[in-house]
């Protein structure tokens, strides 16, 4: 179970870090457009 528990966890944390990824991606595209 503590080994499901830690694959779970390191997926969500996968997850979250390719999400942020996407967003500063994009928020670096919208700085170099408006300027």
């Amino acid at each position: 179970m503590p080994q499901l528990n830690f694959i779970s966890f390191s997926f969500i944390i996968l997850v979250s870090l390719f999400v942020g990824f996407m967003m500063m991606q994009s928020i670096m595209k919208d700085m170099k457009g408006g300027w």
